[in-house]
C-alpha cells in the first residue's frame, strides 16, 4: 500500500522522503521556510521523482479568505512561494487534490484554478488533475517495470486481471483498484467530462470553462450529467 504524510515543515519534508512515504500533502515550507535555497524542492522534484506532492493550494487560500488572519496570510505566502518555486525548478510530480473539508464538496475545481493563477500551464494543471490523480493513488502494482507491463497488456485487451465491468455502479464502491484512470484508452476507466470554454486560453478564460463549462460529466462509461443537466443522484 502507498502512504500519504501531511507535513508543512522542511524537516519533516525531508525525513518523510528519505522513509519512502510516497505522498506529501500540504507541504508549504518545502521552499520558504526561513532559509531561502530550494534544496528540498529540488530534492524532491529529481531524487525523489517517483513520489507526489499534494500541495492544497485551495485549502490555505479558502482558510485564509474565509478568516483573514495574519497567520493564514503567512501560511498562504508560504504555500503560494513554493508553488511558484517548483514551477521554475520544472517540478512535475504533483497531483491536485488533497484536505478539501474546508469548502464545499464541489468546489475542489478551485486547486485546478489557483494552479493555474500561480503560473502553471493549463496543460500541467489538467494532467495533474487527471492521470496525474491516477500516479498518486494507484496501488504498488503498477508501479516499476511489472506496472508498464500491466499497463501495455491492458491497452491490448490481454491482461487476466482486469477487472472486465471496470466499475461496481450498483454498490457504494465506485471505484476498482484494477482499473487504471486518468487517460483516455482501452482498457482504462471511461472517465471523461466534455468542457465548452476555451482552457488553454487566458487564466481567466481557463477559469471560466471550469466554472460554468461542464456540460458533460461520463464515469465508468455512466453519464452522470449531459447538457449541464444532473442525471443520476
Amino acid at each position: 500500500m502507498k502512504v500519504a504524510a501531511h507535513a508543512n515543515t522542511a524537516a519533516s519534508i525531508n525525513d518523510l522522503l528519505d522513509l519512502g512515504i510516497n505522498t506529501i500533502e500540504h507541504g508549504s515550507e518545502l521552499y520558504n521556510d526561513g532559509t531561502g535555497n530550494t534544496r528540498l524542492l529540488r530534492k524532491f522534484a529529481r531524487e525523489h521523482a517517483d513520489k507526489t506532492w499534494v500541495p492544497t493550494l485551495a485549502a490555505y487560500y479558502t482558510i485564509y479568505n474565509n478568516a483573514p488572519s495574519p497567520e493564514g496570510k503567512a501560511r498562504w505566502d508560504a504555500c503560494e512561494a513554493s508553488f511558484r518555486k517548483a514551477l521554475q525548478l520544472g517540478m512535475e510530480n504533483i497531483a491536485c487534490g488533497g484536505d478539501t473539508g474546508v469548502f464545499a464538496h464541489g468546489d475542489n475545481v478551485l486547486e485546478l484554478i489557483l494552479m493555474r493563477r500561480l503560473g502553471a500551464s493549463w496543460a500541467r494543471v489538467l494532467s495533474w488533475a487527471t492521470y496525474g490523480g491516477w500516479k498518486c493513488l494507484r496501488g504498488m502494482e503498477w508501479e516499476n517495470e511489472q506496472g508498464v507491463a500491466r499497463r501495455n497488456a491492458i491497452a491490448e485487451g490481454g491482461y487476466p486481471g482486469l477487472v472486465k465491468s471496470g466499475f461496481r455502479l450498483d454498490s457504494d464502491v465506485a471505484l476498482e483498484r484494477g482499473v487504471p484512470y486518468g487517460v483516455i484508452r482501452p482498457g482504462w476507466a471511461a472517465d471523461i467530462i466534455a468542457v465548452e470554454g476555451k482552457l488553454d486560453g487566458s487564466v481567466e478564460e481557463f477559469e471560466e470553462a471550469l466554472t460554468k463549462g461542464i456540460k458533460l460529466v461520463m464515469k465508468g462509461g455512466r453519464i452522470f450529467r449531459q447538457d449541464g443537466q444532473n442525471l443520476a443522484e
